[in-house]
């Protein structure tokens, strides 16, 4: 992450990205109620895209501390959702468009 971060022009230590991961990753062990506390401290205190990132996730909080905190996800469903779908999509995409005039 720290990589990503540094080529949108972040300039700071690699040491305070770390951290701030380190907690992140702590949260996805099933720890949403750290959450509020991480966020707090990547808000006031964190590098400007930490704070971008904590930003993002504040538009979706339900979800996010759900994720975190719940033992059960969407995300198989989602997959069979998406491998239903694939075949419809393709053929849209090979059907002719019409002309217009």
């Amino acid at each position: 992450m720290f990589s990503e971060i540094r080529e949108r022009g972040y300039r700071g230590s690699r040491v305070m990205v770390t951290q701030y991961v380190a907690t992140l990753r702590e949260a996805r062990e099933r720890r949403g109620q750290d959450l509020p506390g991480w966020m707090t401290r990547a808000c006031d205190e964190g590098p400007p895209p930490i704070q971008g990132f904590a930003a993002t996730l504040q538009n979706d909080w339900d979800a996010v501390v759900n994720d975190c905190t719940l033992s059960w996800s969407s995300g198989a469903v989602e997959g069979q959702v998406t491998r239903i779908k694939r075949p419809t999509r393709r053929r849209r995409r090979r059907a002719p468009t019409p002309s217009r005039r």
